[in-house]
């Protein structure tokens, strides 16, 4: 069971990290997506504020899913080598990546929000799978401090 979490979680890990590097790439344009979403719901704003804010955004939705990829990764890593804690922290790690997730899917190029979606179901399964009585054995034998 731990070692299919293991999997699910690097999965998840790697399509976060997919689905941020997309639209750096030239797959979509992220920046004329939230100039669209930015521009609709705040037209009275000069466009110094405008570019400020579409820059802003940008950098929460790149950098913050760079971050909480690398999270997953890691505490995935401490998680298969017998941390018992590394579980905790990636199931409240859940709720940022999902928020992530919806955050950006809301202006995401299509193909960025699919790998994005599609990229959550593993997360959620592996939350599941860490903590199934198996799993709970496992610990017991490999804890470590």
């Amino acid at each position: 069971m731990l070692t299919a979490s293991w999997v699910l979680w690097m999965l998840a890990g790697l399509a976060l990290l997919v689905s941020v590097v997309l639209p750096l790439i030239g797959i979509g344009d992220l920046e004329a997506d939230l100039r669209a979403v930015v521009g609709r719901d705040f037209p009275n704003e000069t466009a110094g504020t405008l570019d400020r804010v579409i820059a802003t955004a940008e950098a929460v939705l790149i950098g913050g899913g760079v971050l909480l990829a690398l999270a997953e990764a890691g505490f995935a890593a401490a998680m298969r080598s017998g941390r018992g804690g590394a579980r905790i922290v990636l199931v409240l790690l859940l709720v940022p990546v999902l928020l992530h997730a919806w955050l950006l899917t809301g202006v995401a190029p299509p193909l960025t929000a699919a790998v994005l979606v599609i990229g959550t179901v593993p997360a959620v399964v592996a939350s599941i799978l860490m903590f199934l009585p198996g799993a709970a054995a496992w610990f017991a034998r490999h804890e470590r401090i």
